[in-house]
């Protein structure tokens, strides 16, 4: 059995999205995307798809990158640091310091406040 060098991308798209659906139910994430993203993720891994369209591709990585960012815990540790981030920095701009305001921009800074926050 001979397979052409387009079906290649697919394969190997699908087997990463099947490992990443099979990651995010295991982590009980799979439920927090949406029913068309769950549809189109069955649906990509029943069929027999050739990867001829930039945009499937774009669609299928769009929904893989969503279901890593969900079970993530640094991401996680991420969206907890930004609020915190702001929080600080609005504080420290009413008391004077003018520098305050690239806290919120500061990577290590959110994450670091993510951390604290989760402990």
């Amino acid at each position: 059995m001979r397979r052409d060098s387009n079906s290649m991308p697919s394969i190997l798209l699908k087997r990463l999205l099947s490992k990443e659906v099979i990651r995010s139910k295991r982590n009980k994430r799979w439920f927090s995307l949406d029913k068309s993203e769950k549809s189109f993720c069955t649906l990509f891994l029943r069929l027999d798809i050739k990867m001829k369209s930039i945009e499937l591709f774009r669609a299928v990585i769009m929904v893989i990158k969503k279901m890593r960012e969900l079970y993530d815990n640094s991401y996680s540790l991420f969206v907890k640091g930004v609020g915190m981030a702001w929080l600080y920095s609005n504080a420290a701009l009413s008391w004077g310091n003018k520098y305050a305001a690239s806290w919120r921009y500061d990577r290590s800074f959110i994450i670091y406040l993510g951390k604290l926050g989760s402990v």
